[in-house]
């Protein structure tokens, strides 16, 4: 009901300015990590605020990475995945009162619910993959990271990619692909590679952006930092989860 949806907002602001408060300089993720927490610690069981993509899903390969930051930048970068439309406007307004910059809320809850009556997804044709698929995530966040990557095909190489892209009399469609060194070919004729790619296919973590996914390992290293944090302490988690982010070779040895 709307009292208790205005309720739960205030409980919600209240927190969330209780965590950030911890925060010596507030980052993007710190600020929607202590959002996340408040949430869960005004609905207990029901996550209003998830997070963002680099704190919902990783890498099922590493080799990806570059295409990922390539052609995913702004979704990644500005993405934060909630539940509902009020949580959205919840959110926007912290960011602005927060001066961190510009934000995209994924709605989950509707994303679920389109999911349900789309056709399922053709066979991604010889020489590529769907790009979505090299990205892991909880069972009910998949429709989120499906809309993040939308159609991108994931290409080998330059010459599977730009023959993807160009739309052909024996082919129904064309599509928007990107490499493993993250050039990107977009069904509209154009061609780029982002500058969070240059490094190519083979490039360190610390070469890529701050809100580039990590690998499998890196992340669940990086969450259990976080959950071995509460309370009071998540200013200084959502620093530890930064911090194992950015060297993920410790984490892998983990």
């Amino acid at each position: 009901d709307l009292v208790g949806a205005s309720s739960c907002a205030a409980a919600v602001r209240a927190l969330a300015a209780q965590a950030h408060a911890a925060v010596d300089e507030s980052t993007r993720e710190e600020l929607v990590h202590s959002l996340a927490q408040a949430s869960r610690a005004a609905r207990p069981g029901a996550g209003i605020v998830y997070g963002t993509f680099r704190q919902l899903a990783w890498l099922e390969d590493d080799r990806v990475a570059c295409a990922c930051a390539a052609s995913l930048g702004s979704g990644l970068r500005d993405g934060v995945v909630v539940e509902t439309r009020a949580d959205a406007e919840l959110t926007c307004a912290q960011f602005k009162e927060q001066r961190v910059g510009g934000v995209w809320c994924v709605l989950r809850a509707d994303t679920a619910e389109a999911s349900l009556h789309k056709p399922q997804r053709e066979q991604a044709p010889a020489g590529a993959s769907w790009l979505s698929e090299a990205i892991g995530c909880a069972p009910e966040l998949r429709s989120a990271v499906d809309l993040l990557a939308s159609d991108w095909l994931l290409c080998e190489d330059s010459s599977a990619a730009e023959r993807l892209s160009r739309p052909r009399e024996d082919r129904k469609r064309n599509y928007d692909c990107v490499t493993l060194d993250g050039h990107m070919f977009r069904r509209s004729g154009e061609m780029a590679r982002a500058p969070s790619a240059k490094q190519g296919a083979g490039a360190s973590p610390q070469q890529l952006p701050k809100w580039a996914l990590l690998t499998r390992s890196a992340y669940n290293a990086a969450q259990h930092a976080l959950g071995s944090v509460g309370g009071a302490q998540a200013g200084q988690g959502s620093r530890r989860f930064a911090s194992a982010a950015s060297h993920p070779s410790a984490a892998d040895a983990a």
